[in-house]
């Protein structure tokens, strides 16, 4: 479970990108207070601090980035499954003995709450953002977009883009991604009995991708490989936990090495393919080069391709980027900006396109 999480493509660019320092931070506290959570609530005499412990961790993630929003119910769904602390039927919650359990999600409740307010203000008032409103389309694109790179990590991009009505970076249309979540759902729903873990693991890795998506531009609809952290942390733990089963099942020494050589052949290629993909955040070029040769038509990978270049002096180079930008999305007010600042370096004659290579 470890091994699929830490050694994880999809955690590079979390790694690489300097600007991605306050998500692992925020992700690392609040994986601290979970487990410090889990201190509290599971020996027969919880010690407070370690309750204390958990609500300032919290509050230090909330301080970082929104990552830990979601928090709160993620305590919730653990107390549920697997602590047992809380009746699956919510009509239980309030009895007597049961409540206190609830009672102490409190502190979290509120800094969940003040972070996500902070987060939504800042963002409105500086940065161009709507007013808080759940986008179906997107969340369940980016839910079936991260569950298929978590199972297959290929072709990792910095930044997935999800148009308003139209298909996600992955070619589906938003009524297929909300078709497939609602199936996977039921199902997850309809194994519940027999499955309970794999239930709590999804509901945790849909419910973290819920908050980045309340907020975003108009038109387009932007993601990124570190959004689903907190969510591929559910994913190793039911990972972990199917590998404890099959480890204590009958079967002998047999059984025990194969799934030895499987889980060693596992990290073996986990951390090839991370090796892989930190090499392609080395520099500037090579990572959007590396972009555009995995989507020819993103957006972002050409863009800043161009705009990299064009700092670096190579503004022939530059140039023909930026042509062939406003060619497939003449609507970006950004590529037009970047084909004006060049234009007026180069003059009226324009650049020497001799010089430029594809």
């Amino acid at each position: 479970g470890a091994l699929s999480f830490s050694l994880h493509p999809m955690q590079a660019a979390g790694i690489a990108m300097a600007s991605a320092l306050s998500d692992l931070s925020a992700c690392a506290f609040t994986l601290g207070a979970a487990a410090a959570y889990l201190r509290w609530a599971v020996p027969e005499r919880p010690l407070l601090r370690w309750l204390v412990f958990s609500w300032m961790l919290a509050a230090l993630s909330g301080l970082c980035r929104w990552q830990g929003v979601g928090l709160p119910l993620t305590l919730l769904i653990l107390d549920i499954y697997p602590l047992r602390r809380l009746p699956p039927d919510p009509r239980g919650w309030f009895k007597a003995g049961v409540w206190p359990a609830l009672a102490e999600k409190i502190p979290f409740i509120i800094v969940s709450g003040g972070t996500a307010w902070f987060n939504s203000w800042a963002k409105m008032s500086q940065s161009g953002y709507v007013s808080p409103t759940m986008q179906p389309g997107p969340v369940a694109g980016a839910a079936v977009l991260f569950a298929a790179k978590f199972l297959f990590p290929v072709q990792l991009e910095p930044e997935y883009r999800f148009p308003s009505g139209g298909p996600g970076p992955h070619g589906w249309p938003a009524w297929a991604d909300l078709a497939a979540v609602v199936g996977a759902g039921a199902a997850l729903w309809h194994f519940r009995k027999k499955c309970p873990a794999a239930l709590a693991a999804g509901a945790q890795y849909f419910l973290v991708l819920i908050p980045p998506f309340l907020l975003a531009r108009p038109g387009v609809v932007l993601a990124y490989d570190r959004y689903p952290c907190l969510g591929y942390a559910a994913f190793g733990a039911l990972a972990a936990g199917g590998l404890a089963r099959v480890w204590g099942a009958p079967g002998g020494r047999r059984l025990k090495y194969l799934l030895g050589v499987l889980v060693l052949g596992t990290g073996w290629v986990l951390a090839g393919l991370t090796r892989d993909e930190l090499r392609g955040w080395r520099d500037s070029v090579t990572l959007w080069t590396k972009h555009l040769e995995a989507n020819p038509r993103a957006f972002i990978a050409r863009n800043n391709l161009g705009a990299t270049l064009f700092e670096q002096g190579r503004k022939d180079e530059a140039y023909y980027f930026f042509l062939q930008e406003v060619a497939l999305h003449p609507g970006e007010a950004i590529v037009q900006r970047n084909v004006k600042l060049a234009g007026q370096e180069f003059g009226p004659r324009g650049p020497h396109m001799a010089v430029v290579s594809n």
